[in-house]
């Protein structure tokens, strides 16, 4: 029978270093899934043995590199505060990899505004969301707003103790205040804005939230890219506004401007405003009557069903899955 005390050490150091309660829970998850693979006690795992469910995870499991970036990094700080081993000798081991660079999803303004005016939500749930794209915070930062954290004297909500235990202060739009007020008077909270129903001492759960936001996306009829996307589209609206990086930075929480500037790379401006170099050369009549012939269906089409067919390999029909000519 595999012992708890590893695991239960592992959560004691997380809390004592000040991780918050959600990370602590997911990153000991982590570990007790991989005892529960080996079924042995860590210490008595060899190095070889690590190396394979890494690569189980890879390859069977087929883990995005994101979930493995976090499941390497958790595996190293649970053998280096637990056992004491050197990082140089985990890295040998786990090695660190490296993080993806993606930007991150949004939604435009129109989609924002059908998705909070959808059918179906409850009073509470729609003002959730309201209240996620109004003032950009995260979606645990939300449940922990407190009803004395909206400063109407001032126009600001105050953040305390968001991620990184950092307190900040993001904008109170004219409009959200009212549909605050609106909602206080339906649901009269006493501490927290959003309250667990089962018990107001509570506040609300986060999964509370991002279920709101899965229905509100689903009746929308729009991608589901998570509730965090709010919160980017927050941000990236705001920076399409006029809203400088350093002040966007504030208000986010962002502890590096690194983490703000990647806004740039989707506010709509810097990519609809660019000029490409094809429009400032003069391309010769031939040239032009050549690519004009494009738009007859002769060789086009099937070219186009092949890589629709290739794009989809599962598709029933596998005889299409090659060009007439035996490739593309």
């Amino acid at each position: 029978m595999i012992s708890n005390r590893h695991i239960l050490r592992f959560s004691e150091l997380l809390e004592l270093r000040g991780y918050s309660p959600l990370s602590n829970e997911r990153y000991v998850g982590i570990v007790a899934a991989f005892m529960e693979y080996h079924r042995r006690e860590p210490q008595l795992i060899s190095d070889h043995e690590l190396r394979e469910y890494v690569l189980n995870l890879l390859r069977e499991k087929r883990y995005c590199r994101d979930t493995m970036v976090t499941i390497l990094s958790v595996l190293r700080n649970f053998y280096r505060l637990v056992f004491h081993r050197t990082l140089q000798e985990l890295e040998d081991v786990l090695p660190i990899m490296k993080s993806p660079m993606r930007l991150p999803r949004i939604y435009s303004r129109d989609e924002i505004q059908r998705l909070l005016s959808v059918d179906g939500l409850s009073h509470r749930s729609r003002t959730m969301l309201i209240t996620t794209y109004a003032t950009g915070v995260r979606v645990g930062e939300l449940c922990r707003l407190k009803i004395s954290d909206i400063l109407t004297s001032r126009m600001q909500v105050f953040v305390e103790q968001g991620k990184g235990h950092r307190d900040r202060y993001t904008v109170l739009s004219p409009k959200l205040l009212k549909i605050l007020r609106t909602y206080w008077q339906v649901y009269r909270p006493t501490k927290w804005l959003f309250e667990n129903l089962k018990n107001p001492d509570k506040s609300v759960h986060p999964t509370c939230a991002q279920r709101a936001f899965s229905i509100a996306v689903k009746t929308a009829g729009l991608p589901n890219h998570g509730i965090h996307a709010l919160r980017h589209s927050f941000a990236t609206h705001m920076y399409e506004s006029g809203v400088d990086l350093a002040t966007l930075q504030v208000v986010l929480g962002h502890k590096s401007l690194l983490s703000t500037a990647v806004y740039i790379h989707v506010a709509r401006p810097a990519i609809t405003l660019m000029q490409s170099p094809l429009d400032s050369i003069e391309i010769g009549a031939e040239a032009t009557s050549s690519i004009q012939n494009l738009s007859q269906p002769t060789e086009v089409a099937p070219l186009a069903h092949w890589w629709i067919r290739r794009e989809n390999p599962d598709s029933r029909s596998r005889s299409h899955l090659t060009s007439p000519g035996g490739g593309p």
